[in-house]
C-alpha cells in the first residue's frame, strides 16, 4: 500500500506517495535538500530554478557514471566467470590426464615385477 509522505524540498512543501518506506523518503528529500542549499550558497547568483537545473544534472550525472560502473563490474564479472569456467574444464581434463598416466604406472609396474 502506497504512503503518503508530506517532506519539505527547497523550502517547498510535496506530498509524495511511494510503495517506499517514510524514513526512506524523508532520507532522500534531506539528502536533495544539502544538494540544493550547497550549491545555492556556492553560486549565489543562480535562480531558484537553475539551482534546482543544476542539481538534476549533477544527480542525473551521478547515476549515470554509476550505471556505467556497474555495468564495467558486471562485465568484469562475466569475463571472470568465463576464466573459471575455463579453468574448470582445464582442471577437469588434468585430473583426467592424471588417472591416465597413474593407470600406465599401475600397468608398467606390474609388468616389472611380472617378470
Amino acid at each position: 500500500m502506497a504512503n503518503r509522505i508530506k517532506v519539505m524540498v527547497g523550502g517547498t512543501e510535496y506530498f509524495i506517495v511511494s510503495d517506499d518506506e517514510e524514513m526512506y523518503v524523508r532520507n532522500l528529500a534531506e539528502d536533495l535538500n544539502r544538494r540544493l542549499d550547497k550549491l545555492s550558497s556556492e553560486n549565489r547568483y543562480l535562480s531558484t530554478t537553475m539551482v534546482a537545473t543544476y542539481t538534476a544534472l549533477n544527480i542525473l550525472d551521478d547515476l549515470t557514471k554509476a550505471e556505467k560502473r556497474i555495468s564495467d563490474i558486471e562485465l568484469e564479472l562475466k569475463r571472470a566467470q568465463e576464466v573459471a569456467a575455463c579453468a574448470r574444464i582445464e582442471s577437469e581434463e588434468a585430473k583426467t590426464e592424471i588417472r591416465k598416466l597413474n593407470e600406465q604406472i599401475l600397468t608398467l609396474h606390474n609388468k616389472l615385477n611380472n617378470k
